[in-house]
């Protein structure tokens, strides 16, 4: 999570901040729906909240949202690639919000993948 100035929280609770520019959630099998719905949804209402960076825990794989000046969501394509997500580890993402290039090479550094094990 990014946030401009000091951290504002909801109500008394500490673990609640309402003033975000940026978060970054790491997608598993059990909350991948949540991270992409609900909570996405009460993201966006968050009037500092601006950029929403998904990162899969299972593969070298990175999905971008912004907010537009208009208040809407895009989804931000990688380069000239006309895909909506940056795969693999020679791919970058650019976040506006903290003016910021990383390659994926850097955030998945030193991370070693197993096959994801199906839930019952």
């Amino acid at each position: 999570m990014a946030i401009e100035g000091a951290a504002e929280f909801n109500d008394d609770r500490r673990d609640e901040v309402v003033n975000p520019k940026l978060i970054v959630a790491v997608l598993s099998r059990s909350t991948e729906a949540y991270d992409r719905g609900d909570k996405f949804k009460f993201y966006r209402s968050l009037p500092t909240f601006c950029e929403y960076v998904l990162a899969d825990q299972y593969q070298p794989w990175v999905e971008c949202y912004c907010r537009t000046a208009e208040g809407g969501w895009l989804m931000r394509f990688s380069g000239r690639e006309a895909t909506p997500t940056h795969e693999g580890l020679k791919a970058a993402i650019e976040l506006k919000t903290i003016e910021t290039k990383i390659e994926l090479a850097d955030i998945y550094e030193d991370i070693s993948w197993e096959a994801p094990r199906d839930t019952i």
